[in-house]
């Protein structure tokens, strides 16, 4: 079979790939190769889901997948992941035996979680919380057993959603990870005690520096043990949230140059001419670290979907990168994490205790490194803008254009 343009996913990046295509005008045959039964949604979606905060038809990015697709002139593979693709023949296969050629082709295949290999992962209530087959699991599973003790592995944004989740159903849960606080990569040790103390005010017991070890099934009992010599917990349902790898297996390492995604430059273009990759597999641009990682955010998958379709088409664009910022609710509190949360410099940083609000900035040679808040959602986006217009200007050489000092001071003022 002979397609013009092959994108491998049907997230976020591909989607944006495609109809960036379509709407420059470009007329080549598009297949998409998707692994999944089920039609495109966000899989940050998945928690929301779970805890009913949204219903299913606002889970599904479209009320009738495959029409969208019709529409817009693309054929459409699901339900067969790929297991090799040849990036000098410009060729791919798919684990049903189906061989794919194709002219042009973008790596849009996302991530999944990681796994530990350890004992017990494989138990029937050991799940993790990525794919919308996940919520379906969970959601059986709660249905079917009696569940009043849920251990959940690893402290990020998955983790403390299903935290949430279990102690909004009364359920005992322990939330662990092998950091030593909350949000390791999103928030500065201070900003983190603070929010493990409303955390554990909900009833959440925390355990840090817990790296996990195994997960035993004794009896009728399941206990997961961490390499802390602290007794092992009792669960009743595991959730493992440590991370996500990309989906990168089915690439040939010798031909695709690959580190912990695939690299690519700002035009999202591989070392091989006509591959392109986007989302949460492909090590694009760091706008702070100024090096190529993954960043796994909604928007840079967007972006770099986009980029890569006009590059595609030959209309020549750059993205200039993002870097990682997380926010997010929980437990009736906002946090917002932006920049390297251990950055120096200098510091404006500010607690009210009563009304449970924290401020930290710092800024280093007039750009802000860093930003964590905490109930402050009323000033979120001013100081996200502060911190990427900073990445803009720094890059331009062109600092003296934006007065931080007057900034950051008028909000003080008026915010806090």
């Amino acid at each position: 079979m002979k397609s013009s343009i092959a994108v491998i996913g049907n997230g976020c990046a591909a989607l944006s790939a495609m109809t960036t295509i379509r709407d420059l005008g470009c007329k080549e045959s598009i297949m998409i190769i998707s692994d999944s039964v089920w039609q495109a949604y966000n899989p940050m979606l998945t928690t929301y889901y779970l805890a009913g905060k949204i219903d299913l038809e606002d889970f599904f990015q479209f009320d009738d997948g495959t029409k969208f697709y019709s529409d817009n002139d693309v054929n459409l593979i699901m339900g067969s992941p790929v297991v090799h693709l040849d990036a000098h023949e410009k060729e791919i296969k798919l684990k049903n035996g189906q061989m794919i050629k194709y002219d042009k082709c973008i790596i849009a295949t996302g991530a999944s979680p990681f796994i530990p290999n350890m004992e017990g992962k494989d138990l029937d209530n050991v799940f993790a919380v990525r794919t919308f087959e996940d919520t379906v699991k969970i959601n059986r599973f709660m249905k079917q057993r009696e569940v009043k003790k849920a251990v959940v592995i690893g402290a990020s944004m998955v983790g403390i959603k299903m935290a949430e989740y279990f102690n909004k159903k009364g359920i005992q849960c322990c939330l662990a990870d092998a950091a030593s606080s909350l949000f390791p990569l999103a928030a500065h040790p201070a900003c983190g005690t603070i929010l493990e103390d409303i955390v554990s005010e909900h009833g959440i017991n925390l355990r840090f520096s817990a790296c996990v070890e195994k997960i035993e099934q004794r009896g009728n009992k399941t206990l997961v043990h961490f390499l802390d010599e602290k007794k092992p917990e009792e669960a009743d349902i595991v959730i493992m949230a440590i991370g996500v790898r990309p989906n990168i297996d089915f690439v040939d390492k010798d031909q695709v140059m690959v580190d912990r995604g695939i690299i690519v430059d700002k035009k999202m273009k591989t070392n091989v001419e006509g591959l392109y990759a986007a989302g949460d597999c492909a090590q694009g641009y760091d706008m702070m670290a100024k090096e190529n990682r993954i960043i796994g955010l909604l928007a840079n998958a967007r972006y770099q979907g986009r980029t890569a379709a006009k590059n595609l088409c030959g209309v020549i664009d750059e993205y200039s990168g993002s870097t990682p910022h997380n926010i997010t609710y929980f437990l009736n509190t906002d946090f917002v994490g932006i920049g390297d949360p251990y950055a120096t410099g200098e510091i404006f940083e500010k607690f009210d205790r009563q009304n449970k609000k924290y401020i930290r900035i710092v800024r280093n040679q007039g750009q802000i490194r860093c930003v964590n808040l905490i109930n402050y959602k009323e000033i979120s986006g001013y100081l996200k803008n502060m911190f990427f217009k900073g990445l803009e200007l720094n890059s331009s050489m062109n600092e003296g254009q934006f007065n931080y000092d007057h900034f950051t001071e008028e909000l003080v003022k008026k915010y806090i």
